[in-house]
């Protein structure tokens, strides 16, 4: 034990280095440079380390270890942690250190020290954290690329370590697709990363990526992680629906193009959006072509037909435009139902409209009633503090009263024989308290 508090490079409180240092006689823990710094460790947080009384207990070892290792960890001092290692209990490395839950490997990873990661793993810290965030996201939150890698090639090829889940059910290869980082990204599904999980919204890594607007995450799932685009949750949203309803054009026109699956739920109703080899089919898929538009796509298709002798099918492009027509009146329908809807909208933003207006009138009376409460108050303090200062010194509050009743404070009335207003001697006073 000696040997190990040997290790142990300054004053827990000041830090001084270089100096005789005491020894604590509770927990033979603790050392400072002097008993002043004693009395305020006592009482106070220092380093990142709590007070030293809820620390040291007879024999108090473990807690005042727990304790040296935080800051050890926090400050990447090597030596200082592996010599706490050395008196702490292998099932004690895994204890949180605050209310937070955060322990010593998870603030080594926060800190991307991967030296102190690899003895606290090595002393026998589980990777598997319990009721918090993975030790990946971590590395994800911070961007510490290198510790990622250090984690993958010594956890790994567990396929539980890398996709290890919160508890929102996220993935720290989702935590990496919501925050847009393409690095962390691509070394994740170079670890084994699952992209086609889905959280506790039943949404995948790629429905993410296009919800949060990141087109160059989407297509790194698609293209190198190999995403599910036909995937769809129980109410039929899919990366699709999510890619249209967001009118993001783009993808829209990549997940299309891959063959993805163009039944989706819009409004809570269910609609089905064909796509044929012609454009504009695809382009009203969009909502990006009029009817009338359409119309002319579908009549200079039948014109190329014709010029080309194809006369066995100008019958069957007939066909197409008779069911195109329905299909248009449909939309044209589907299309007054929107505007209705529209305008109830806009009358429904109307009336919130003025609501917000009326609040904030009712904010502005408010405030105002409040200013003058303010200033009420402020003018009542003053007056009661002028009521309250010593009418010789005009700095101190009156706290000593003479027998003739009249009060100043004490440090004017000990020069007085008599009393300034009724020029009564006196010997002695009553001492006051508010």
């Amino acid at each position: 034990m000696d040997d190990v508090i040997k290790k142990i490079e300054g004053c827990f409180y000041c830090g001084k280095k270089n100096v005789g240092l005491y020894r604590c006689a509770r927990c033979n823990i603790a050392h400072y440079c002097s008993k002043q710094c004693q009395r305020n460790h006592w009482k106070s947080d220092v380093f990142m380390s709590p007070a030293h009384k809820h620390t040291c207990k007879n024999p108090g070892i473990l807690a005042g270890a727990t304790a040296v290792a935080r800051v050890a960890v926090k400050e990447n001092r090597f030596r200082l942690v592996e010599a706490m290692i050395e008196i702490m209990p292998p099932s004690t490395l895994d204890d949180p250190l605050d209310s937070s839950g955060v322990n010593l490997l998870i603030l080594a990873v926060q800190c991307g020290y991967i030296n102190i990661v690899n003895i606290l793993l090595d002393a026998g810290a589980d990777p598997f954290l319990k009721d918090n965030d993975t030790l990946l996201q971590y590395t994800v939150v911070n961007n510490t690329l290198t510790t990622m890698d250090f984690l993958l090639s010594k956890v790994s090829p567990s396929s539980k370590f890398v996709n290890g889940r919160d508890s929102d059910g996220q993935t720290s290869l989702m935590v990496s697709v919501y925050l847009g980082l393409r690095q962390a990204t691509r070394q994740l599904l170079g670890g084994g990363a699952d992209v086609d999980l889905t959280d506790k919204f039943e949404s995948t890594a790629l429905m993410i990526a296009i919800l949060e607007g990141h087109d160059d995450m989407a297509l790194i799932l698609m293209y190198e992680g190999g995403a599910d685009i036909h995937y769809s949750d129980r109410s039929g949203r899919s990366a699709l629906s999510i890619a249209i309803h967001k009118k993001n054009k783009k993808m829209t026109h990549v997940l299309i193009d891959a063959g993805a699956s163009l039944d989706f739920a819009l409004e809570g109703d269910s609609l089905k959006r064909l796509v044929q080899d012609h454009d504009g089919f695809k382009m009203l898929c969009n909502g990006n072509v009029t009817f009338n538009a359409l119309y002319n796509i579908c009549a200079k298709e039948e014109q190329r037909l014709i010029r080309k002798g194809y006369q066995s099918k100008q019958k069957n492009t007939k066909s197409k435009l008779a069911k195109l027509k329905k299909t248009l009146d449909s939309k044209n329908r589907l299309y007054d139902g929107l505007h209705t809807i529209h305008q109830e909208t806009k009358e429904q933003l109307a009336r919130a409209l003025e609501a917000i207006t009326d609040h904030r009138q009712k904010e502005k009376c408010e405030h105002t009633k409040h200013q003058e409460t303010k200033e009420q108050l402020a003018r009542a303090l003053e007056t009661h503090r002028q009521k309250e200062e010593c009418e010789i010194c005009m700095i101190h509050e009156k706290n000593c009263t003479l027998r003739c009743g009249h009060r100043f404070c004490e440090t004017c009335i000990v020069n007085l024989k008599k009393c300034c207003f009724c020029q009564k001697e006196f010997t002695d006073w009553i001492k006051t308290y508010n």
